[in-house]
């Protein structure tokens, strides 16, 4: 394994501090065996809307049992994708790069994968390489409670439940904002990336407390 490696959920379009705190590992090991958690950030964003931060929902197939995150099953009885594309269009039509990004990320919206854990794979891929990082990423093959010696286990940490002040992960770092007349810290890396392009990379590095 090269360098620094830590082990951490899959996120949907994941926030800033969750950026921050892989920012500067070598190698990613997203976390596929355990048991999936409702209420978490593995289904949900937030953005900045014109009034409001909004947040984005996928929706997933209800089960009688505990199921393993990758095999949780997104429910497509109601179109939420389009929800998701018409708010991410009126949120940052005016944003200096979603002219760029997004047809990008409607492509991986149409595709109407059937598992979450690969929507936010792809999701997590493609923003990782429009941000220019060269990471070496890899799942987990089966559920261990202790990772193995030197590796960071970040599981769980990044959570609504938690705020970014008590992980000591992320320090905000100002960018401009479509909305707004204060920055808002933290919402998905989607919002940096409309914002700011690949200049969201020094963006990260600065709010990355090492």
């Amino acid at each position: 394994m090269p360098g620094k490696t830590a082990l951490i959920d899959l996120h949907y379009l994941p926030s800033l501090e969750y950026f921050a705190c892989i920012h500067s590992f070598d190698h990613i090991i997203f976390e596929a065996y355990e048991n999936y958690q409702k209420q978490t950030y593995r289904n949900r964003c937030y953005i900045r809307a014109a009034n409001k931060i909004q947040l984005l929902t996928v929706p997933v197939v209800k089960e009688k049992d505990k199921v393993l995150t990758k095999d949780v099953r997104i429910c497509y009885n109601q179109k939420w994708w389009k929800e998701h594309m018409r708010s991410l269009a009126s949120a940052y039509g005016k944003a200096p790069y979603f002219q760029f990004y997004s047809e990008i990320f409607e492509r991986i919206y149409q595709k109407k994968i059937v598992f979450l854990f690969d929507l936010n794979l792809e999701f997590m891929t493609i923003c990782l390489e429009l941000l220019s990082y060269n990471k070496t990423i890899s799942l987990t093959e089966s559920y261990s409670k202790i990772p193995p010696e030197g590796v960071f286990d970040a599981r769980g940490r990044i959570s609504p439940g938690r705020s970014w002040q008590a992980n000591g992960f992320y320090r905000p770092e100002p960018y401009n904002q479509v909305f707004g007349k204060e920055f808002d810290e933290n919402l998905s890396v989607i919002d940096l990336l409309y914002n700011e392009g690949k200049n969201g990379r020094q963006i990260i590095a600065a709010s990355a407390v090492n």
